[in-house]
C-alpha cells in the first residue's frame, strides 16, 4: 500500500485506520523508492503495520518487506548486474523479496524471472487487468509442474479510493503463529496461506499429515480441506500436477469439509471461482499456495 510518501493519498495512520475498518489484520506500507514512512510512529489498535518498500524501476517493481531500511545507499541501477547486487543487498539486510505484478503490461518484471533469488511472487494484483493476473497464475502453475516451490501473495496495491482499486481486494491470508511482524513475514515466506479477493472470504484451511499450505507432506498423505464463507454456485477447484477436480456449491452451503488422497501427486492447491456480476462473469476469488508431497 502506498502513502503520501510516494503516489498515495493517505498518511500511514490513515491507511492503518482504514485497513482496520475494512477488517484487515495487517498491512504492508510500501512506498515507491522511499522508506521514510517506516520510521513514523504509528499505533492503531487491532492492526499490525509492517515496514516495507517498493523498489521501483522502469524494468520492474519489487517489494522489500519486513525491514525499515532495506538499502544502505541510493536506489538507482543501470544494468542487470547492478540490479542483482542491489536486491541481493536488501535480502542480506533482512528484507523479504517479492516480485510485484511481474506480468503487468506497463511495469512488469523485464529483468528476467530466472535472474534473481526472490522469495515470493505477487500472483494477484488488484490494480491489474484480469488477463495479466491469469498470465502470472499460468506461469506459476508451470513452475509447480517442474517441482519449483514458489510462495505466492496477492495485494490490492492501494493508492487512493477508487472503485477499481479497493483496499484489501485482494488480500493475503496467512497461517501465522501470532500477529507480530516476524511471524507474519515468516508465514508469507513459507507459503503458509492463500489469497482471497475479499476480507470476508472465501476462506480455507488445509493440511496433510500435519503439514499446512506451503509445507511438504509424505507422498500419498490424506488431505483435510475446510472451506468457509462460500456462496451458492461457487466452483471449488482442487488442482494437482495430474489434473483438476471441480465441486459446485449447492444452495445453502456456506461451509464445506472434504477429504482427498492423491497417491502420486507432487502438489495440491485450491481455487474458488465465483460469478460476481453479469458484467464480470466468473472470477477467481481464492487461490492458495500448495501442499507439497515427497
Amino acid at each position: 500500500m502506498h502513502t503520501l510518501g510516494s503516489d498515495g493519498t493517505l498518511s500511514v495512520a490513515g491507511i492503518a485506520s482504514l485497513g482496520k475498518q475494512l477488517g484487515l489484520d495487517f498491512i504492508f506500507v510500501t512506498d515507491h523508492n522511499n522508506y521514510a514512512h517506516n520510521f513514523q510512529s504509528v499505533d492503531v489498535e487491532g492492526i499490525t503495520v509492517i515496514p516495507g518498500m517498493e523498489w521501483t524501476h522502469y524494468k520492474g517493481h519489487a517489494g522489500l518487506l519486513g525491514v525499515k531500511k532495506p538499502f544502505e545507499s541510493a536506489f538507482c541501477v543501470n544494468s542487470l548486474s547492478e540490479a542483482q547486487e542491489k536486491l541481493k543487498g536488501a535480502k542480506k539486510n533482512g528484507a523479504l523479496l517479492v516480485l510485484n505484478h511481474p506480468f503487468c503490461p506497463n511495469c512488469g518484471w523485464k529483468w528476467g524471472m530466472e535472474n534473481f533469488d526472490y522469495d515470493v511472487v505477487e500472483i494477484w494484483n488488484g490494480g491489474l487487468p484480469i488477463s495479466a493476473n491469469l498470465k502470472c497464475l499460468e506461469w506459476w502453475h508451470d513452475q509447480l509442474l517442474i517441482q519449483r516451490k514458489i510462495p505466492i501473495v496477492g495485494g490490492s496495491d492501494f493508492h487512493r479510493h477508487d472503485v477499481l482499486s479497493l483496499m484489501g481486494m485482494p488480500c493475503t491470508c496467512v497461517y501465522a503463529k501470532s500477529n507480530t511482524n516476524d511471524d507474519i513475514v515468516r508465514a508469507i515466506k513459507n507459503g503458509n496461506g492463500y489469497v482471497s479477493l475479499f476480507t470476508k472470504g472465501p476462506d480455507l484451511y488445509a493440511e496433510a499429515d500435519g503439514k499446512i499450505l506451503g509445507e511438504t507432506a509424505s507422498l500419498g498423505s490424506e488431505i483435510m480441506i475446510h472451506f468457509w464463507n462460500l456462496k451458492i454456485n461457487d466452483e471449488i477447484c482442487i488442482v494437482t500436477d495430474h489434473g483438476m477436480e471441480k465441486i459446485i456449491c449447492e444452495d445453502g452451503v456456506r461451509e464445506l469439509e472434504l477429504k482427498r488422497k492423491y497417491e502420486n501427486a507432487r502438489f495440491c492447491r485450491f481455487e474458488v471461482i465465483r460469478k460476481l456480476t453479469p458484467e464480470f462473469g466468473q472470477m477467481k476469488v481464492l487461490i492458495s499456495n500448495p501442499i507439497y508431497f515427497e
